[in-house]
């Protein structure tokens, strides 16, 4: 049973001992973190622990009832609120349910019978309402960085109802991820994600610290946790490394892959979250795939950001000759090596993929690859292209697997390199590769089994649900940059293809 947190407040020290025996707190599913005298020490608990439940009399001393919930109600509008009061302050009662109030109760008719029906309706209603309230706003805040709004503060505030009641905030973030590996096929990678973000969103649901955290919602491959810490600069920074130290302990010992975590330097808020990681999304995917350290500072990670764009590595450079072999080795490892250097983890992602698909082709499907790989290091990772490569150029030798002609090599290369572009044609491509559209459609088919035009379509849907998966294009930037001049006939395309229309394969995966 989840326990909810409850604070007491009462002038009466006689009803505040009564109302913690009368129930048995534990079984209805609360925890009493505090009692309080007056108004001003109840504030000062609420502002320390942030109760989900506020059980208060009306008249104290020092602050009273009306004020104290007027206060709850502005800085805390989902603190549920009881109110236990004498007969002749009913008409305090009334105004305070006008405030917000959830429930009220007469000292009078408080009795064991009675106060376990009004605990175990108001835990009811906070669970309930907590659930819908979590489920809807960590969509919300997926919008939020879907989207990457930018614009007056007011109108994200209108646009985003729930989430503008943190956008002013600032909290402590902390970004969590499993080691994110490399995939053969988008959909594997897509599932991993999926996975690895719901068990690490629920892993840090069920420790205490953060149950009641008010940001906690998994984005991608990461999941995304922001809680308030008041206290100077250097309390902050050790409270964030603490937590961090927690959150790997636990992650880790349960996780199958190693977990990788960020935090920043100082309290943020969600707006400048969302600046942070759209600004260094790249370099998260990077260490979430080489997790050289378990913990960054966001600071740490924006000091590695380059700018400097990696161009896609030519397969066509390879010769696929055993007396060049680790000449071809060397190219792949100097590309990789440079990537690695720029943290440009789409481009190494991009290589990855491109090298399965390229040996699958050169070897006429004979050679296959895991969907899933990990590779702690890039040694590693050079490691297995090398192994890979020498294992298909083995395969060609003792002619267990057929080299493509030179032709069809030339046709696929100048589509790699050219399918954003709508015009592209057969007729362009044959002339690429010094063949008449006709002769060139005989020998494509018969070394990939697909015509010209089928062989681009799949090429560029392909890149389609890269982009869709991995970026925040709109539709229409996916549609144009993939080779289709109107965003609706790409969708049909995609439909045919996929099952599922481009916007809807984003919603899912997401």
């Amino acid at each position: 049973m989840t326990k909810l947190s409850i604070l007491i407040a009462d002038d009466d020290h006689l009803m505040l001992k009564n109302l913690q025996k009368l129930v048995n707190w534990n079984n209805l599913g609360f925890q009493v973190i505090a009692t309080a005298p007056n108004g001003k020490k109840a504030l000062y608990y609420i502002n320390k622990y942030r109760p989900q439940v506020l059980i208060t009399d009306i008249i104290m001393p020092v602050m009273n009832g009306l004020e104290l919930i007027e206060y709850v109600r502005n800085k805390y509008p989902q603190t549920k609120i009881l109110i236990i009061s004498s007969y002749d302050e009913f008409e305090y009662a009334k105004k305070a349910i006008e405030k917000g109030v959830t429930d009220y109760i007469l000292k009078t008719e408080v009795t064991a019978a009675s106060f376990t029906a009004k605990l175990s309706l108001l835990y009811q209603e906070c669970i309930s309402q907590s659930q819908i309230l979590t489920t809807v706003l960590s969509r919300e805040f997926t919008d939020f960085f879907d989207d990457n709004p930018k614009g007056p503060e007011e109108e994200l505030m209108a646009a985003y109802p729930l989430l503008a009641r943190f956008i002013k905030n600032r909290y402590q973030f902390f970004i969590i991820t499993e080691m994110a590996g490399f995939y053969r096929h988008i959909q594997s990678m897509l599932n991993h994600y999926k996975e690895s973000s719901q068990f690490i969103h629920s892993s840090l649901q069920s420790m205490k610290e953060f149950s009641g955290a008010p940001i906690l919602f998994p984005y991608k491959h990461f999941c995304i946790l922001g809680i308030p810490i008041e206290s100077d600069r250097n309390s902050q920074i050790f409270t964030a490394k603490s937590l961090c130290k927690k959150i790997l302990l636990n992650l880790n010992r349960r996780s199958a892959h190693t977990c990788m975590l960020f935090y920043s330097n100082s309290l943020l808020t969600p707006i400048e979250l969302l600046q942070f990681y759209h600004k260094n999304q790249n370099q998260l995917s990077f260490y979430a795939s080489f997790p050289i350290t378990p913990a960054l500072t966001f600071q740490e990670v924006e000091s590695a950001s380059h700018d400097t764009l990696v161009n896609d590595f030519s397969f066509k450079k390879l010769s696929l000759e055993k007396e060049h072999l680790e000449e071809d080795v060397l190219k792949m490892k100097e590309y990789l090596t440079t990537c690695y250097q720029y943290k440009n983890y789409q481009a190494i992602m991009q290589f990855f993929q491109n090298f399965c698909t390229h040996l699958e082709i050169v070897s006429n499907n004979i050679l296959h690859f895991d969907d899933q790989n990990f590779f702690p290091s890039l040694e590693y990772l050079l490691k297995w292209i090398f192994n890979n490569y020498e294992q298909c150029i083995k395969g060609l030798y003792d002619n267990q697997v057929r080299k493509l002609n030179p032709s069809v090599e030339a046709a696929i290369h100048y589509m790699q390199q050219n399918y954003s572009n709508c015009a592209l044609s057969a007729e362009d491509i044959s002339s690429q590769a010094a063949l008449s559209p006709g002769r060139l459609g005989v020998l494509f088919k018969q070394d990939t089994g697909k015509t010209i035009n089928e062989y681009l379509t799949d090429l560029r849907i392909k890149n389609a649900i890269y982009f869709l998966s991995n970026t925040t294009m709109k539709i229409y930037e996916i549609s144009d940059k993939c080779g289709y001049k109107s965003s609706q006939y790409f969708s049909q395309i995609f439909y045919q293809k996929t099952g599922k229309k481009p916007i809807d394969y984003r919603k899912m995966n997401y």
